[in-house]
């Protein structure tokens, strides 16, 4: 279930590893080319928030959702990734976005 879930969560935003490559690399045995190191960096960075929110969980924790929060588990996401000019990995944007038809809130709103 921790590959189907990492799996999902960044086939939606465009990582081309199968369900069956994520498991593998979970396990520590998939080999990729150096130009798609980046897809198993995506794999970790999700499966490293996930296990912080376990963690909280388990601790009895709550999973306060905050701005400064988001911006955490955005910099986590992100962490070791290329990213496009103008994303900064822990912020808020400061542009508009859209994939296909639909269109993000509008930057001012975000923060």
């Amino acid at each position: 279930y921790l590959a189907k879930g990492a799996w999902g969560t960044t086939a939606i935003e465009g990582n081309t590893l199968l369900e069956e490559e994520v498991l593998r690399h979970i396990e520590g045995r998939l080999q990729v080319p150096p130009e798609k190191e980046y897809l198993k960096q995506e794999i970790d960075n999700i499966i490293q928030e996930a296990n912080r929110m376990l963690t909280k969980v388990v601790d009895h924790e709550p999973l306060v959702l905050s701005l400064a929060r988001i911006k955490e588990i955005n910099r986590v996401v992100l962490k070791d990734l290329a990213v496009d000019e103008g994303v900064e990995p822990g912020a808020v944007r400061r542009y508009s976005v859209g994939v296909m038809g639909y269109r993000g809130a509008p930057y001012e709103d975000c923060e």
